[in-house]
């Protein structure tokens, strides 16, 4: 309806940070927005910097393990690994 391309990541986005308690979910929301924010800065500067298609598929490596190397640790180091990835292998 509002011609927002891929509009599912907004239902699934909107799943994932919901909490049983409203300042749960406030709180959550925050890091979310936190962890995006900062690996779209790390993608980018990824980006920027590597220019070779073979280096910038080996970039993604070490982004896809800590990607999952952090899921249990720290919401918003999930969420950059998780972004800066989702970003380079898009790209």
């Amino acid at each position: 309806i509002s011609g927002v391309q891929q509009g599912y990541w907004l239902a699934l986005t909107t799943m994932f940070i919901m909490q049983p308690t409203l300042s749960q979910t406030v709180k959550r929301s925050g890091l979310r927005i936190g962890g995006t924010l900062l690996g779209a800065v790390l993608a980018s500067a990824v980006s920027l910097l590597v220019h070779d298609p073979l280096l910038l598929a080996l970039a993604v490596l070490p982004l896809a393990t800590g990607t999952l190397a952090t899921r249990s640790v720290s919401y918003v180091s999930y969420i950059l690994f998780l972004t800066s990835h989702f970003i380079l292998v898009a790209h």
